[in-house]
């Protein structure tokens, strides 16, 4: 009984999504996004748990039953409702109601290159600090095959730390200037410089930062701004893909999918090699999968277990505290080394090392209980509200670089999205400088 449930609900928010996709004539949406990651970390691992049982999960999640199971999937639901309503809401429009793509900008590609050239420095700077703070380059691989980032900072001097902490952003800047360049390549008869090689550039450095989904985003972005450009060239032409082009998009993403799966397999099985385990690809490729696979599922469950009780329930806690990111700790010694879903998550058992994933309607359950969920509405209004960013050409970018954080927040919740948007005032700055009105 509860197979078949699991494969309906899979295939209505499969037709969905199909649907979704062809009213926004295949732009890649928040909303796209989100049924995406139900379908293949919630409904799907549901079916498969179903049907082979349950994966190996840690021992501090606890105890998990398909009722627990068949009640997170249920929950899921309604979360998507909620994020849908939130997202399907009018909102006040952030720019003026004016006819799609009527305002035009000119962009200084100059003063770009300049901000592009100081966000690469700043990369090399880093990696060049944390190479000669950790003795040689051999160390410096081995710190960050085994993902122990803070290990490069402890010898680190004032300068140092700043650098640090400006390049552990640099990747999301590197991939909103390169989306800002890729879009405009034909504009300024720039396709080989702005179309392949700063994108190449962009890519290679990103790959020195060893995550995975850093990478994914980037692929993300380059896809949701061509789109945009298509439908900007075409607009007159009553715009719609063809299926030759469309073909192109799937392609295009199945390719990232796959180099998302590979570059995760290699880095876990040189990470295992590091440890002194030595596994093969595959090896590594099918641990990842296990380990990953219906983990938002299994994290609902869990939370839901712990916090069925409204004695347990942390009242925002997780949330607000995420306001001690603006606290400086010379300030407020006392400030937390750990805190929003970590603390839930602490909690709950974990590991104080490990950031395991909560779920949206996760935290909301961990802090209000059930009726919780229905605050996964602001999180779709929240994206609605970027999406209407759209409406003004030289912020395309800017929403194609930040519709990525719907996957981070998809597992991380709230200390997802904030860590992601905290420095969204940056990207706006830098895009008034860029960008000058012209009349047309």
């Amino acid at each position: 009984m509860n197979l078949l449930l699991y494969i309906f609900v899979s295939m209505f928010f499969l037709i969905i999504l199909i649907r979704h996709f062809r009213n926004e004539m295949f732009q890649i949406t928040p909303l796209a996004l989100f049924y995406i990651l139900l379908l293949i970390d919630v409904f799907m691992p549901a079916i498969l748990f179903e049907i082979s049982g349950l994966p190996v999960y840690p021992a501090y999640y606890g105890y998990i039953s398909e009722y627990d199971l068949l009640k997170s999937v249920f929950i899921f639901v309604v979360a998507a409702f909620f994020f849908t309503l939130g997202y399907r809401t009018k909102v006040i429009r952030l720019f003026e109601n004016k006819p799609y793509f009527k305002n035009e900008y000119q962009l200084n590609y100059k003063l770009l290159y300049i901000f592009y050239l100081i966000t690469v420095f700043n990369v090399i700077l880093n990696g060049y600090i944390e190479i000669r703070n950790l003795g040689g380059f051999e160390n410096y691989y081995d710190f960050k095959i085994k993902r122990v980032y803070l290990e490069t900072m402890q010898s680190a001097n004032i300068f140092e730390k700043i650098v640090f902490l400006i390049s552990s952003k640099s990747s999301s800047l590197l991939i909103l200037l390169n989306s800002l360049l890729f879009y405009n390549r034909f504009n300024y008869n720039k396709k080989i410089l702005w179309g392949l090689v700063i994108p190449l550039i962009t890519f290679l450095l990103i790959l020195t930062g060893l995550h995975r989904g850093t990478i994914l985003n980037f692929f993300i972005s380059l896809i949701v701004v061509e789109i945009f450009r298509m439908q900007k060239t075409k607009h007159k032409l009553n715009f719609k893909i063809s299926k030759k082009i469309k073909n192109r998009f799937v392609a295009f993403g199945l390719v990232s999918v796959i180099f998302f799966l590979t570059f995760g397999a290699i880095r876990g099985r040189l990470n295992s090699s590091v440890w002194g385990n030595e596994i093969t690809f595959f090896e590594s490729l099918l641990l990842q999968i296990q380990n990953n696979f219906g983990i938002s599922l299994l994290a609902l469950a869990r939370v839901q277990n712990y916090f069925s009780s409204n004695e347990n329930w942390l009242l925002g806690q997780t949330i607000f505290e995420m306001l001690y990111f603006f606290v400086p700790r010379p300030i407020f010694p006392e400030k937390p080394i750990q805190y929003g879903i970590i603390s839930a998550n602490t909690i709950m058992g974990s590991p104080s090392s490990t950031m395991d994933a909560i779920t949206i309607p996760g935290e909301m359950i961990a802090n209000f209980g059930l009726l919780g969920v229905v605050l996964v509405f602001a999180f779709g209004y929240f994206y609605k509200l970027l999406k209407h960013w759209t409406y003004n050409e030289q912020y395309i970018p800017v929403y194609a670089t930040l519709i990525t954080t719907v996957t981070v927040t998809f597992w991380m919740s709230f200390t997802g999205l904030f860590s992601q948007m905290i420095y969204l005032p940056v990207y706006m700055v830098i895009i008034k400088i860029l960008f000058k009105k012209v009349k047309v």
